[in-house]
């Protein structure tokens, strides 16, 4: 069929170039290289999106727990939670 079309393009104008590639698997095959990366590299971020949340929660609930036991303990005239309440602070 593709010697018909060559032939047919020839004997209408002879000066149009032509290119014969290989067959059209291996093309395709080419292109799909791109999306195949693509759909790597959002599994592994989507990996280690779901790492980090289960690791920040699990460190909140950690920290939530520790800042609780200090200031249930603590006085109001103690300098230890008004500085963390400080440091916590200037963080964010």
């Amino acid at each position: 069929m593709a010697a018909t079309i060559r032939k047919v393009i020839r004997d209408l104008d002879p000066a149009v170039p032509l290119q014969v590639s290989g067959p059209w698997t291996s093309q395709l095959e080419m292109s799909l290289i791109p999306s195949q990366m693509a759909t790597v590299a959002l599994g592994r971020m989507l990996i280690l999106l779901a790492g980090g949340s289960v690791v920040g929660m699990l460190l909140g609930v950690a920290t939530s727990q520790v800042l609780s036991a200090i200031v249930y303990q603590a006085a109001t005239s103690s300098e230890l939670p008004t500085g963390l309440v400080l440091l916590t602070s200037d963080a964010l």
